[in-house]
């Protein structure tokens, strides 16, 4: 059995002229032709003559070797050009990915004003209420803090209106929340009534500057998990509310702060604690201010606002007082109602095993 070189393969009016003393099959000769620039063509070509029952020579078999090597290297010369355009197009593709990033970044690089300036002013609020404290001006100073709590209310709410909120206004509004409601507060409270306690005084002030440090810490961390219908743990806005309340009533009663430094001492660090407690308040986020709402609420919201201008500091107090008195008596009714149902299930389990 002879095996051909494959440069032997044509036509078979070709292949019979220059090949007459040799039994070929016709169809075997086209087939190996239409796979001939592959290396299972020259597989293939070898079986069939094989099988046509052709004399061999050394020479063919050398010959068909060497064009197996020849062909095998193209597939792989192939191969290797296919990889490499496969990786500049990789390439391509992350120079491209890359290039939209950057552009995205450019144009994210403004900020939007609206809320981005009500935060600022609640910074600026809260800041002015440290410097009216230095100054002895405490009223003011508490008053300067509420107006900081509605500043920082009305940034993310119409941030959430006019789908302006980004990131950089969170990160922004948090670290606001910081020195408007966590060191603000502390400081007025100290130089207002725990400056004569000493050490005791300044370690109160200090315990509930780092829980809402570490309050506001754990509500970045919890965004998009936790149920927005509820706080965990006490806010630091509201902490701050309670502790202004309590320093605007105290000057509109002319009371002697230092006489009770003690009592406020506790109050400042039972803030702190309730911050950082996993016990729930409703934090009101559920509620639509674009949805219909009755007669009957905007007449609730018209008497709220007559009792704040008749004693403002008086109804404040209350407010807050009563929203910090919520979360442990929620908690505590909770619990109950669990251990009744928990025992009501304990009968009813003993009732039917003596059945």
């Amino acid at each position: 059995m002879v095996f051909y070189d494959a440069k032997f393969i044509g036509t078979t009016p070709q292949i019979a002229q220059q090949n007459p003393d040799k039994n070929f099959n016709v169809s075997t000769i086209l087939k190996c032709d239409t796979y001939m620039h592959t290396t299972t063509h020259l597989l293939e070509l070898r079986w069939m003559l094989f099988h046509s029952r052709t004399p061999t020579t050394a020479t063919g078999i050398n010959d068909m070797h060497h064009q197996e090597k020849h062909y095998s290297n193209d597939q792989n010369d192939r191969e290797s050009n296919q990889e490499n355009s496969r990786a500049d197009t990789t390439e391509k593709t992350a120079a491209a990915t890359q290039m939209k990033a950057t552009a995205i970044n450019i144009k994210q690089r403004g900020i939007y004003l609206l809320p981005n300036l009500l935060s600022i002013t609640s910074l600026f609020a809260g800041f002015y209420a440290i410097v009216a404290a230095l100054k002895g001006i405490y009223d003011t100073a508490a008053i300067s803090i509420f107006i900081a709590m509605i500043m920082d209310g009305l940034d993310g709410r119409i941030a959430r209106l006019t789908n302006t909120v980004t990131v950089f206004g969170a990160e922004l509004d948090s670290l606001i929340d910081m020195v408007s409601f966590g060191v603000a507060p502390a400081l007025v409270m100290y130089s207002w009534a725990l400056s004569s306690l000493g050490k005791i005084g300044w370690l109160a002030a200090f315990i509930y500057v780092a829980a809402g440090a570490l309050r506001l810490a754990r509500f970045n961390t919890q965004i998009g998990k936790s149920d927005k219908r509820y706080f965990q743990g006490l806010s630091i806005t509201l902490s701050a509310g309670l502790m202004a309340s309590v320093i605007w009533l105290g000057r509109d009663l002319e009371i002697l702060p230092h006489n009770f430094s003690i009592l406020l001492a506790t109050l400042t660090t039972l803030l702190g604690v309730l911050m950082v407690s996993n016990i729930r308040y409703r934090s009101f986020k559920d509620t639509d201010l674009r949805n219909h709402v009755s007669f009957v609420v905007m007449l609730i919201i018209v008497v709220i606002l007559v009792l704040i201008s008749i004693d403002p500091s008086k109804f404040l107090f209350a407010v807050f007082f009563l929203y910090a008195c919520s979360g442990p008596i929620t908690t505590i009714w909770e619990l109950r109602k669990k251990r009744k149902a928990r025992k009501t299930l304990q009968r009813q389990n003993k009732k039917e095993a003596k059945k």
